[in-house]
């Protein structure tokens, strides 16, 4: 599949559905009702990490073929201040009613995750105490049930689309007031339900590539989760898949228009 989605001569968009394909493919070894013992669950994960890497670097090739064919995915970095402007209302109006921040100290212990959604994870830094703390925001599935986010991508104008949790990362400071957000990150913990295995499940914690070491770790312990076990993946998280959502709610070629 791998090999497939690798082939420069075939249509990039073809290219991204198979990769879509391996990746849920991939998600469903994580939900399985695997019984490894340690040795094997290290080997599987280096297996793992080694095809998760190959995937990425076939993504990274397949994006400017997409952009040449009008889907151009960008990040925050890269948006307009017009953009940034109609995400703001879009945040106030649509997401700010639907997420719930959470803060994480000694009297907020870090809540359950559940498998396959997405969170944007933050340090923020208290502007009067200078107290450094975790945040943690879960996305929750009404967003990707209203039309804007129903891909988890915004579409900012005729070619360019934007990442969800990349918006909700944006305006943190809205969801946190009287702080600084010092970093954000997207991540998602992939498992099968522990509470049907007498055996703890194989599981996979996916961050960011761009995701740093402090926050990383902060996400493993409070996750209870191996090294091997912490995938560093291209922003946005689940972007071929993405990718897929919006081209079938499209109306003809191209992507979904909001």
């Amino acid at each position: 599949m791998l090999t497939r989605a690798d082939d420069p001569c075939a249509p990039p968009l073809q290219r991204v559905r198979l990769l879509a394909d391996f990746s849920q493919r991939l998600d469903g070894v994580f939900v399985s009702d695997l019984a490894l013992g340690r040795s094997d669950r290290l080997l599987l994960h280096n297996l793992l990490q080694v095809l998760c890497a190959e995937r990425d670097r076939v993504l990274e090739d397949v994006l400017p073929a997409l952009a040449a064919d009008g889907v151009v995915i960008v990040g925050w970095d890269e948006t307009s201040s017009a953009d940034r402007r109609q995400l703001r209302t879009l945040f106030h109006d649509v997401v700010y009613p639907l997420v719930t921040p959470l803060a994480v100290d000694a009297t907020h212990p870090f809540p359950y995750i559940p498998t396959m959604s997405l969170h944007v994870a933050a340090l923020v830094r208290d502007r009067d105490t200078r107290q450094q703390r975790f945040a943690c925001v879960p996305l929750p599935d009404q967003l990707f049930g209203l039309d804007p986010f129903s891909s988890g991508l915004v579409r900012l104008d005729a070619e360019r689309l934007i990442g969800v949790d990349a918006v909700v990362g944006a305006f943190l400071g809205l969801l946190f007031p009287g702080v600084q957000v010092m970093e954000r990150s997207t991540f998602r913990l992939v498992r099968a339900e522990a509470a049907m295995y007498a055996w703890v499940p194989l599981h996979r914690l996916e961050i960011e590539d761009t995701t740093s070491a402090r926050l990383a770790d902060i996400l493993r312990r409070s996750l209870d989760v191996a090294d091997e076990a912490v995938y560093r993946t291209l922003a946005p998280l689940g972007l071929a898949e993405r990718i897929v959502a919006a081209q079938e709610g499209a109306d003809g070629p191209g992507v979904a228009r909001p």
